[in-house]
């Protein structure tokens, strides 16, 4: 049943046009990311917390767009779905929705403006390694 105008379909549509495809892109991700490169994969990533080796690997991809259509089709069609994306209803208490990347962005410009904060904690491991090889350190932590 639809949830009304505009409503999304689960990836792949409804039942009949053989349903949802969440399970298939995240194995998907597993074998580009795991089974290609020979890292753990499912069950076998380790945790932080574990004494174990986490064991992760990451999949880079280079698409060549003009393989498919022309660079500017593509980029016209992408700020179209970029624009539709952004002038969705918004959720309760939101004011604004972000397209993957974006939030990224806005960071390292701040960054690049005001300078890098420096955790507290880690401030402290910097200036105690400083201090046992003889570099001055100076950063003042943002906590």
């Amino acid at each position: 049943q639809s949830g009304g105008p505009g409503a999304l379909m689960p990836l792949g549509g409804t039942d009949e046009m053989r349903g949802y495809k969440g399970y298939g892109l995240a194995i998907m991700v597993e074998i580009l990311c795991a089974a290609l490169s020979g890292a753990s994969h499912l069950t076998g990533v380790g945790f932080p917390h574990e004494p174990r080796v986490s064991d992760v690997s990451h999949f880079f991809m280079a698409i060549n767009i003009e393989a498919f259509r022309p660079l500017f089709d593509f980029k016209k069609q992408m700020d179209d779905m970029i624009k539709l994306l952004k002038n969705s209803p918004k959720a309760s208490g939101h004011d604004r929705i972000y397209v993957a990347g974006e939030k990224e962005f806005e960071i390292a410009e701040y960054n690049e403006k005001n300078g890098i904060p420096v955790l507290k904690k880690v401030a402290e491991e910097l200036k105690k390694n400083g201090e046992r090889l003889g570099v001055p350190f100076n950063l003042e932590p943002v906590n």
